[in-house]
């Protein structure tokens, strides 16, 4: 992790990394994931608040970035689209899936990993916070990619919002 150039960025990104690894609560270890329903909520447009490191070598997002996601759809993408005018994106070696989930009742969850993994072990996450199908707000989005150690990450303040 020495591309962080401030201690404070280190430690935030390990104590996520770690707190994100052992969020699964007791009712959910043992059994799959929980699915969630998006179906009312299925866009979240987000803005990069920080992003460091290369991302895979390609034009990664910046601070500024725009990023609209439809859920019901992340199975199938490619790769992460930022900003087209620049042409800043995080490819995808291999579709998301889902890897973990904390829910909190039958419409929402605290914490939900998407993850990419290719053949050589390298992790691309998708972390998105706080989602209720009732009410739902702002959430934050990590993507934070990992090969051995973290690589690159990039935080993004992000709404969910219906479909137009």
């Amino acid at each position: 992790m020495r591309f962080f150039k401030n201690i404070k960025t280190q430690v935030i990104l390990l104590l996520y990394s770690v707190s994100g690894c052992t969020m699964i609560t007791e009712q959910t270890a043992n059994a799959a994931p929980a699915e969630i329903d998006f179906s009312r909520y299925p866009l979240i447009a987000c803005q990069v608040v920080f992003s460091h490191g290369s991302f895979f070598g390609f034009l990664p997002p910046k601070k500024g970035d725009s990023f609209t996601l439809n859920l019901q759809q992340i199975k199938t993408l490619k790769k992460l689209e930022f900003d087209r005018q620049n042409s800043s994106y995080i490819p995808l070696s291999q579709p998301l899936r889902l890897d973990q989930s904390t829910t909190v009742s039958p419409s929402g969850f605290v914490n939900i990993r998407y993850v990419a993994e290719d053949r050589s072990g390298r992790k691309l996450y998708l972390d998105i916070q706080r989602y209720d199908t009732q009410k739902p707000v702002s959430s934050d989005v990590w993507i934070i990619h990992e090969d051995q150690i973290v690589q690159s990450a990039a935080l993004l303040d992000c709404k969910f919002q219906p479909l137009p």
